[in-house]
């Protein structure tokens, strides 16, 4: 019985562990002030960045906490379970919900970061996130020469 109650913890410990390695991954730190150096922002622009990075990071934590807390419920789920039972569909739904409005909180921020720009700061800008966007990909498959 000792045996089973020890694998038990492990396999819970596992999920735990693997559900914060992904909220990792799918969560980095929010922020930008990689911005302030690459862009060269004027006093005011870093102010007012500041006030959007502020609000951002709030909205970017939410999503990220729920994603979390969905995928820690669906990692339990998943030892309870035998197939896909409803309880798992609904659990991806909510996962893939924060996902979701994490990706667009995170284009709105985007937008809004950009109409503070110049436009020689806009393309450079434009430049970087295209760059950090295209590094989280696992696949790799966007890095095809668009001009061959």
């Amino acid at each position: 019985m000792k045996k089973n109650w020890i694998i038990a913890l492990i396999i819970v410990g596992l999920g735990a562990a693997v559900s914060a390695g992904l909220w990792m991954r799918q969560c980095p730190p929010c922020g930008s002030d990689w911005l302030v150096r690459e862009l060269q922002l004027t006093p005011e622009q870093q102010t007012r960045f500041a006030s959007l990075d502020k609000d951002f990071s709030g909205k970017c934590s939410r999503c990220c906490e729920q994603m979390c807390t969905a995928r820690l419920a669906l990692s339990q789920e998943l030892q309870r379970a035998d197939s896909a039972t409803p309880k798992v569909e609904e659990l991806l739904r909510q996962m893939l919900a924060a996902q979701a409005a994490s990706e667009r909180e995170t284009v709105q921020h985007l937008f809004r970061i950009k109409s503070l720009l110049t436009p020689e700061q806009q393309r450079r800008y434009v430049e970087l996130v295209t760059g950090k966007l295209c590094a989280m990909c696992p696949q790799g498959g966007h890095h095809a020469d668009p001009h061959p």
